[in-house]
């Protein structure tokens, strides 16, 4: 409430766009990397099940943190910043 008396309500809206950047890089690095790397994983250490979809879940979300942590460091800035 006091953000708003202060900057106003379009305060309410700062960072939007780099919230909507992060979430579509968050998408895309995780759905890509997550079947390429089960592709890969179950062709070349013939692994199927559990064990599987582990491993290709963390290819994945190694990749996704590396993607998207210098876009919430922008994101984070930019939400707190007063103006």
């Amino acid at each position: 409430a006091a953000m708003v008396r202060e900057e106003g309500a379009a305060c309410l809206s700062r960072g939007f766009h780099w919230a909507a950047a992060r979430s579509a890089l968050l998408t895309a690095s995780q759905v890509v990397p997550y079947a390429h790397s089960k592709r890969v994983l179950q062709s070349s250490l013939d692994i199927d099940g559990l064990p599987l979809h582990v491993a290709a879940s963390l290819v994945a979300g190694v990749v996704t943190c590396t993607v998207t942590a210098p876009i919430d460091v922008m994101k984070t800035r930019v939400m707190s910043a007063a103006r």
